[in-house]
């Protein structure tokens, strides 16, 4: 069914569409969405699933064969057709034929408690970060969203979302050869969409399934990524001669530790203009907090550098090799950068003898917890690292060596403790 048409001559005809969308992502992928038309004016509705053209029966406007999992989409669709002419015809009952379509949505999207369900939610939410360029923000919802519907394809009530559902979906994701880390990254998004619902009065916090779901119990194995001061003093002095292809690698890590481990986003961003009096100046593209770092004798040296090698841009960093480009160029140009990046990283690791798995974050927790050791407090390192709460920080100070305990436990020994 196309288009379902009101005929009653006392009222205003209102025509609803699901159709895909041409409107191609980086990969492809065209959006789903509902479109309804009122009064010769219309609204488009993301329905929360894209598809590339072949994937998509442009006659009966459905997914093909060829989309995995096509007849639980299918089946999906219909049930949202339904819900929108559900909504009409409530409207109509009602004698209110004069809604508006931003009315239509909300009803639609189910605002109201008795109809909100966690795919729409994480819709909207996925919608809001994307409108405002948060592309980082959105991808783990978008993954959430993709297990969720994998998982259970109806039409998932927050109040559904109990104990024995979450312990259903864990065995689920374990099962699909997740990690415990992985399992707990997606419960704990899934706990925080939950949170905004009670927020929003979507939900009523008695229904609250984490008092008894704990997602601590799901750590994987700990890892500690931060370099303690010899691995970081060999990794400095790394000889890189025979491996040239790996030098700007190896600065981008030490830029970013010298300026309070910056992430790859927000170096990629920087621009020379943001560069002066001896400071940089930039806003954090996560948290969108301000920073002003000092620059350090190493960190001009690694400026002079690529001021001679890249000029092709305004850009400090040959990531962005163009400018102006979409969000969407943006992210696709991150992900593709940073990979190859973290190999580089590797390769670096293996030559510095380092036991120890190389990524961006890595400069991030060394800069953390080199300060830490040095005896900077907590809130001094959170305060400079840009974190959003002191708990993030602890985060990354949370593992120590083995060895620094031992450590600790022979001043009972060295120093007895005076019992009175």
């Amino acid at each position: 069914m196309d288009f379902v048409t009101l005929t009653k001559p006392e009222i205003m005809k209102a025509t609803i569409k699901i159709y895909l969308r041409n409107k191609p992502d980086i990969n492809n992928n065209k959006p789903v969405v509902l479109r309804i038309t009122k009064d010769r004016k219309t609204k488009l509705i993301s329905l929360g699933f894209k598809a590339k053209d072949e994937e998509w029966d442009s006659d009966k406007n459905r997914f093909n064969k060829r989309s995995r999992n096509y007849q639980k989409k299918n089946r999906v669709l219909l049930n949202l057709e339904d819900r929108a002419l559900k909504v009409i015809e409530d409207f109509t009952i009602n004698n209110n034929m004069n809604f508006t379509l931003k009315l239509f949505e909300k009803k639609f999207r189910g605002e109201n408690k008795e109809r909100k369900n966690v795919n729409s939610y994480l819709t909207k939410l996925i919608d809001d970060f994307e409108t405002t360029g948060r592309y980082g923000a959105a991808q783990p919802y978008k993954d959430l969203q993709s297990s969720l519907f994998k998982f259970t394809s109806k039409n998932l009530q927050f109040k559904e979302v109990d104990f024995n559902f979450l312990k259903s979906f864990e065995f689920y994701l374990r099962n699909q050869n997740h990690t415990e880390g992985g399992i707990a990254f997606k419960m704990r998004h899934l706990r925080a969409l939950y949170n905004n619902a009670i927020n929003e009065d979507i939900v009523d916090y008695s229904f609250y399934p984490f008092r008894k779901y704990k997602i601590s119990k799901l750590k994987g194995k700990s890892r500690k990524i931060a370099l303690n001061k010899d691995e970081l003093n060999r990794f400095i002095n790394v000889d890189l001669s025979k491996n040239e292809h790996l030098v700007q690698a190896h600065k981008l890590f030490m830029f970013s530790y010298y300026c309070r481990g910056m992430n790859w986003i927000d170096m990629m961003s920087l621009k020379w203009e943001d560069i002066y009096d001896g400071k940089i100046h930039y806003t954090r593209k996560k948290t969108k907090q301000p920073f002003i770092i000092e620059v350090l004798d190493p960190v001009k040296d690694i400026l002079d550098f690529f001021k001679k090698t890249h000029s092709s841009t305004n850009y400090v960093f040959p990531i962005l090799l163009k400018e102006n480009l979409t969000p969407k160029q943006v992210k696709y140009r991150k992900h593709k950068t940073l990979r190859n990046y973290n190999l580089q990283l590797k390769e670096i690791g293996h030559l510095a003898e380092i036991d120890k798995q190389l990524t961006s974050y890595v400069a991030r927790h060394t800069y953390a917890t080199l300060l830490y050791h040095e005896g900077v407090s907590v809130e001094k390192i959170s305060a400079s690292m840009g974190h959003s709460s002191v708990l993030v920080t602890m985060s990354y100070l949370k593992e120590f060596d083995s060895h620094d305990l031992d450590l600790v436990n022979r001043k009972l020994i060295e120093e007895p403790i005076e019992l009175y």
